[in-house]
């Protein structure tokens, strides 16, 4: 995401910035300029590799709360000791 939009984006309006003015660096016409659309394009692979991370830590983090409330854990150490014997 970082290597294939924001860095190029970021250079690419860093030099817009210099030759025409910041003004011009933050127009629409620099944001909506064919180069800042196929760098967008290229940031998807990125992002979808950051979705399905999050989206398996969310997993993860149901099945754990899940598991808690299946199995609890008793409150006491005399309690696990009572039911072993």
């Amino acid at each position: 995401m970082m290597i294939f939009g924001l860095i190029p984006n970021g250079f690419y309006q860093l030099t817009e910035s210099v030759n025409q003015g910041t003004w011009y660096a933050r127009s629409v016409e620099v944001i909506t300029s064919p180069w800042m659309k196929w760098t967008v394009w290229l940031r998807i692979p990125g992002d979808i590799i950051f979705a399905l991370g999050a989206l398996t830590m969310f997993l993860f983090t149901i099945r754990a709360v899940l598991a808690i409330f299946r199995f609890p854990v008793p409150e006491q150490i005399g309690q696990l000791q009572d039911s072993e014997s």
